[in-house]
């Protein structure tokens, strides 16, 4: 996700280990229907980046991450898992996740 925002420009680098949220990012968030009206202007309090050790790339962690997967949650996309502090994504997630941000799932095929 984080590599889509960024690609797309709702999102920018804004210093170490920060993303600011643009503004075509603040009109495709709130078209989407994610509330962020009380989100921080300042480009330093909106989103760090946060090193994801399986992925091995950074994604978006702080207020915007927070906002991110309330979200999801709300609208189904993923599951938190009771025992672990994963997450699954739910059928209805893969699609929003292809339709908003251009995210394919992959499929794993055991050798």
């Amino acid at each position: 996700m984080t590599q889509s925002m960024l690609t797309r420009g709702f999102i920018v680098e804004a210093g170490e280990r920060r993303y600011a949220l643009t503004a075509s990012g603040r009109a495709w968030l709130q078209q989407l229907g994610i509330d962020i009206g009380d989100l921080p202007v300042g480009q330093t309090e909106q989103a760090r980046q946060c090193l994801d050790w399986t992925e091995r790339q950074f994604h978006v962690a702080g207020p915007l991450g927070a906002r991110l997967m309330d979200a999801f949650l709300a609208w189904g996309w993923v599951r938190k898992s009771s025992t672990t502090r994963s997450v699954a994504v739910t059928a209805l997630g893969w699609d929003g996740l292809r339709t908003h941000f251009a995210i394919v799932r992959e499929t794993y095929e055991p050798h």
